[in-house]
């Protein structure tokens, strides 16, 4: 058996802790991992609820906006039909009134 060195020994020493810290990270990072595996699926499930939510949300919005347009342009016909029959009642009126108006003072 060949003495062992000082320096040797000192060297062995150092890479073995170096391959023991490799080893050590290498599973804590594998164990990390799956535990950051395991927080996305679990965050996937819930992005999926919040998606789905945020769909029906936008549905009923995009309904209540559709109805909502039905019921302007319903109403703005409604409008322009009070207004075409208020201008007509007017264009009677106008034609049956009297053009000129006798004074109060003459002789008739």
């Amino acid at each position: 058996m060949l003495p062992s060195h000082p320096l040797a020994t000192c060297l062995s020493d150092a890479i073995r802790q170096s391959w023991t810290g490799l080893i050590g990270e290498g599973i804590m990072s594998a164990h990390e991992s799956m535990e950051h595996a395991e927080h996305a699926e679990h965050a996937s499930g819930e992005n999926r609820k919040i998606a789905l939510l945020i769909a029906v949300i936008a549905l009923f919005l995009a309904l209540s906006e559709t109805l909502g347009k039905g019921a302007q342009t319903e109403s703005i016909s409604k409008n322009v039909e009070a207004s075409n029959l208020w201008a007509f009642f007017q264009g009677q009126r106008a034609s049956a009134a009297p053009r000129c108006r006798p004074r109060p003072n003459s002789p008739d």
